[in-house]
């Protein structure tokens, strides 16, 4: 039996110290809402005006994602990409003749076609990552429609768009708005998107003369 008085019971449970409640936010206050941290801090047993000045404590000096330097680079990084392409398409004489085969001017076009869709893609990404997601879903689903006479290709399409959208809806989004985030994360994306449809470009043997 236990011998002890249930106010000696209380007197062993850890009281709510200014410490803790600090301790706690600025572990916490980049990855969930006010709301949310104030209900499980009420919940501890600790005043709601302590709760607000804490979470406000933390919040100034927590330092916001770097999305505008992001957009930013990647904004730098197409525009120079797509001056130097379209340079070398306009330079390049020696560039290989066919039926199929787009001249200089053609070339800048879909160069520019090409890049203005791998940005808006770039842009949404480092906007919502989710709906980045599942705007790749969209598109994936609509070219395997249209591949589907095509044999196998469409329906490998159709069954990656719709796995992207189940991966996308089973993982729940973070609590708040407010998630870190570091350059390098924000433009791994459309640097790849950047290098792709570059790399397709030089691939044609419009920009460089004696590739493709």
């Amino acid at each position: 039996m236990n011998s002890e008085s249930p106010e000696d019971q209380a007197a062993e449970v850890p009281q709510p110290t200014a410490e803790k409640l600090r301790a706690y936010v600025e572990a916490n206050v980049a990855r969930f809402t006010e709301a949310a941290m104030t209900a499980e801090l009420i919940k501890a047993g600790y005043a709601a005006e302590d709760i607000r000045a804490a979470i406000a404590d933390a919040s100034r000096d927590l330092k916001p994602p770097p999305t505008g330097r992001a957009i930013w680079t990647i904004l730098g990084a197409y525009a120079v990409t797509f001056a130097i392409l379209s340079l070398g398409m306009l330079a390049n004489t020696h560039r290989s003749s066919g039926c199929c085969m787009p001249n200089a001017d053609a070339g800048i076009l879909i160069l520019a076609g090409s890049l203005g869709v791998a940005l808006l893609l770039s842009l949404l990404w480092v906007g919502s990552r989710r709906a980045t997601a599942l705007l790749l879903a969209a598109l994936l689903a609509l070219a395997g429609l249209g591949s589907l006479s095509s044999g196998i290709v469409g329906f490998v399409l159709i069954g990656l768009a719709v796995a992207l959208v189940v991966l996308v809806i089973r993982r729940p989004p973070k609590p708040s708005g407010r998630v870190t985030a570091t350059l390098g994360g924000l433009i791994a994306i459309p640097m790849v998107l950047l290098v792709i449809v570059a790399g397709l470009c030089v691939a044609t043997g419009l920009p460089i003369p004696g590739v493709g």
